[in-house]
């Protein structure tokens, strides 16, 4: 479960302050935040700006290319045998960048799956 502020209210407030209509329409979605919640979202967005860490590619083997979408599997081997016969194909949501899902060596679900025998591969 994420920790860290929740800024879609904070991104639906900045819409609402400029367009007209969408204040109604947006109450609906989000709850009432508090002045104090609204500051904490901010200073954790700006925080989450100027952090330092810049992922650096994990070694992987593209499968396939085409029209701006690529398949790639990771190129460590995994520790036992397959566990199931059905290929993993992860995909990320639309708002984060497919690295997310394969961010260092001890933070990577693609590997992860890999490691436990699931032939995984991912979309980028």
């Amino acid at each position: 479960m994420r920790k860290a502020p929740h800024p879609l209210a904070v991104h639906l407030g900045m819409v609402a302050a400029n367009m007209s209509g969408i204040q109604k329409y947006a109450a609906n979605f989000t709850p009432s935040i508090s002045e104090n919640d609204a500051i904490t979202m901010v200073r954790g967005i700006k925080m989450y700006q100027a952090h330092s860490f810049t992922p650096v590619p994990l070694p992987s083997e593209t499968i396939w290319r085409g029209d701006g979408v690529t398949i790639k599997k990771p190129v460590k081997r995994r520790k036992g045998k397959a566990k199931s016969s059905n290929p993993l194909l992860l995909v990320p949501s639309l708002i984060n960048k497919s690295n997310i899902l394969d961010i260092s060596q001890e933070r990577s679900m693609l590997r992860w799956f890999n490691d436990e025998g699931v032939d995984t591969y991912l979309l980028d």
